[in-house]
């Protein structure tokens, strides 16, 4: 299986790099109690994978001189499409009753898809969904499992969000065209289609990166 180099995805914990157990600690260094350097995995085992390094020709339409920073936005929101190997990391900090130890920590990594939903110039869908291969037994592969993840809608100068406001309530609040001049909003939504976190902010383009840093919603 052939995964693509993520050069463009940020902020969003996607990695093509492999994780040995020195690298696993990335943090809470205040857990004494628990073995914090060889996390729990799953049940099963998927093949290796066959990491493509290579410069996406997204990447190199983002780098293309000329183009204005409208344009490098939406270059840079859909080249987060491809295919990547991402990894699920659980840490326990604490419990809530007497006497209560933390589990260790849980990881385990899948390939994850991302494919364009809408395009619409000034608003942009994109769909996460996992495909999951495991080894069995007798070394052969099973069929793929595939699973519906979360999704991402980008929209330019967006004045209507979702704001969160604590226990599972959501409010519309509504931004000045001033407030979002030159942003985007990034509204994430669960497998269920109901809304996960949302915000807006402005795209920072670089000679070697390009990210995306929200307000504070």
């Amino acid at each position: 299986m052939k995964l693509l180099n993520p050069l463009l995805i940020l902020f969003l914990s996607f990695s093509s790099l492999s994780l040995s157990d020195e690298d696993y600690v990335f943090g809470w260094s205040q857990i004494q109690d628990i073995d914090l350097k060889t996390p729990r995995g799953g049940s099963t085992k998927g093949p290796a994978v066959d990491l493509d390094l290579t410069l996406s020709p997204a990447w190199k339409r983002l780098q293309e001189k000329g183009i204005g920073k409208f344009e490098k936005d939406r270059r840079a929101i859909l080249a987060m499409m491809g295919e990547y190997r991402v990894y699920f990391d659980f840490m326990e900090t604490m419990g809530f009753t007497e006497g209560y130890s933390p589990s260790r920590p849980y990881q385990s990594w899948a390939t994850e898809f991302v494919t364009l939903v809408e395009d619409k110039k000034d608003f942009i869908s994109l769909q996460h969904i996992l495909v999951i291969f495991s080894e069995k037994e007798d070394g052969s592969l099973s069929k793929p499992m595939v699973v519906k993840h979360w999704r991402q809608d980008w929209k330019y100068e967006d004045r209507n969000l979702n704001e969160y406001k604590g226990l599972n309530k959501w409010t519309k609040k509504r931004y000045t065209s001033f407030a979002v001049k030159g942003s985007w909003s990034q509204s994430v939504y669960q497998v269920d289609d109901s809304p996960r976190y949302q915000s807006y902010g402005i795209w920072d383009h670089q000679e070697n990166l390009s990210s995306w840093k929200s307000k504070d919603t």
